[in-house]
């Protein structure tokens, strides 16, 4: 499950969107200096910080660490590439919080990013088919 997710030029956070409570903000602020490759992850607690950086931004998700990498990996190239093509080269002289509007496709791309992950869609299908092997079993 990803928690929260920010857009950032260096400190400058130019949009968030979080889909829970917590001190994510306040940590991706700490971490994000810390950034040293175009992809990266940090643990904190129970929890990954998936960064990629691109086009002088950084783009970030905070994902439980059960959920994984590629999701969130696959999702920041997404919300990067949406980003660009919204804003452009506006990213780089914005202002704090300018491009928030942002927020309503990052928490989209969230939603769908979890609804769309083929594990679980075949996990939920291999469930299926053992519950109908199960259930024709007891009928023998």
């Amino acid at each position: 499950m990803m928690l929260y997710s920010v857009v950032s030029r260096g400190t400058t956070v130019l949009a968030e969107h979080a889909s829970t409570t917590g001190n994510f903000a306040s940590l991706a602020i700490q971490i994000i200096p810390k950034i040293n490759n175009v992809k990266c992850t940090f643990q904190h607690d129970r929890y990954y910080f998936h960064t990629l950086t691109q086009d002088g931004c950084v783009f970030m998700v905070v994902a439980l660490i059960d959920f994984g990498r590629r999701i969130p990996f696959d999702y920041l190239e997404d919300i990067a590439a949406k980003f660009k093509f919204k804003y452009g080269s506006s990213a780089l002289t914005a202002d704090t919080y300018a491009l928030n509007d942002f927020h309503t496709t990052m928490q989209e791309q969230m939603v769908y990013f979890a609804k769309n992950d083929k594990f679980h869609q075949l996990q939920g299908e291999i469930d299926s088919v053992r519950d109908v092997m199960v259930t024709n079993i007891e009928k023998v």
